[in-house]
């Protein structure tokens, strides 16, 4: 993870709380590793100011500063049409048979940043797969980002497509909250819905 300019602990994670809007909270580093996260570092704290003279315009990196080579690589890919789920083969933290679901797709029900976490995603289970079985790979290198499948072993991965049919019910709001009732309602989502915006000419 990259380096950090702070006064503050080296050792605290800052973040977003839904609940409380724009007031940021902290977790601290031994609490954030027992979260199941990728990456069990937090950074590192920077002594030296990060980049060389912003005020004048040059944001190239202070050689001097904590951040030198400590770049990470990380694969974007390219989004596909309807995308139901999407696995770069890294487990979830602490649990070599699941692989998290990575997908976003700008769905009906996807119209909350805050909610995001509690829409519906499809990890992959690995079958006859251990920690072992997970390698560096050529596009990331903060993660062990590969999986290694043994025929011997018989190991495979998979999702259950009752998992990727279920119905998902979710309370929207039918209009802007800019200081007026957001009026929600529930709506429920099946087949095609789930996975691509409905056609507003229905």
């Amino acid at each position: 993870m990259p380096a950090t300019s702070s006064t503050t602990s080296p050792n605290w994670a800052c973040s977003r709380s839904p609940a409380a809007g724009s007031i940021p909270w902290k977790i601290s580093a031994p609490r954030f590793r027992q979260q199941r996260s990728l990456v069990a570092a937090v950074g590192v704290l920077d002594k030296a100011a990060s980049l060389r003279d912003p005020a004048h315009g040059d944001f190239r990196l202070n050689p001097a500063s904590a951040a030198v080579d400590r770049g990470a690589a990380v694969f974007v890919p390219w989004a596909l049409y309807g995308v139901a789920g999407e696995w770069n083969f890294y487990h979830a933290g602490g649990d070599p048979t699941q692989i998290i679901d990575e997908h976003w797709y700008a769905k009906d029900f996807l119209t909350d940043r805050t909610e995001y976490h509690a829409r519906p995603t499809y990890p992959l289970t690995a079958v006859n797969v251990g920690p072992e079985d997970y390698l560096d790979g050529p596009l990331e290198n903060f993660t062990a980002g590969a999986l290694r499948f043994t025929a011997a072993r018989r190991s495979y991965a998979t999702v259950r497509n009752a998992d990727l049919s279920r119905p998902f019910t979710a309370g929207l709001a039918t209009r802007a909250s800019h200081g007026q009732d957001p009026q929600r309602q529930e709506f429920t989502f099946a087949g095609d819905d789930l996975r691509k915006p409905r056609d507003p000419r229905r």
